[in-house]
């Protein structure tokens, strides 16, 4: 049985999982020839075990196009639950959610943090402590599964400490 061969910062998954549940990020070779690997959206590297290589395949871009599903997710510290939607990445194991302009007004009102909403940019910007620089958050499109598309902002994805319900 040969190995399949993979280069550095390919995306793949293994044969009983669907992307991106399970996706890895190919870093390279340690030295003794194991594949060096890490999560998809954050996490220690790690190397497969040789029996394993044979059950990842890489994975296409066109699967590679976010299609964003509706949930409800939580803040860590923040009372309530929002309506959103995510494309199941994740980021170090947090969800990477985004909702609608108003359900994000309503984060931050609860939130505590200093914000504010420009119009002219569509976009927010918070400030979460005096020590850290503004976040932005910009009104992006995003695809929905049933075909549609709408504007949402990833208010803390990538930062802040998500959960889906």
């Amino acid at each position: 049985m040969s190995m399949p061969m993979f280069t550095q910062g390919e995306i793949i998954v293994r044969d009983d999982l669907k992307y991106p549940d399970g996706a890895v990020v190919v870093d390279g070779l340690d030295t003794r020839g194991r594949l060096l690997v890490h999560p998809l959206g954050g996490g220690l590297q790690f190397a497969l075990p040789l029996r394993e290589i044979g059950r990842f395949q890489s994975v296409e871009p066109a699967e590679q196009i976010p299609v964003f599903s509706a949930g409800t997710f939580y803040l860590e510290g923040i009372e309530g639950e929002f309506e959103g939607w995510s494309d199941g990445s994740s980021w170090n194991g947090w969800e990477k959610p985004c909702f609608t302009r108003e359900v994000a007004e309503r984060i931050l009102e609860v939130s505590g943090y200093r914000w504010s909403y420009d119009a002219a940019t569509d976009e927010f910007t918070v400030v979460t402590s005096e020590e850290d620089e503004p976040e932005l958050f910009s009104g992006q499109a995003i695809q929905l599964g049933d075909g549609g598309s709408v504007t949402a902002y990833f208010v803390g994805a990538g930062a802040w400490v998500w959960d889906k319900i």
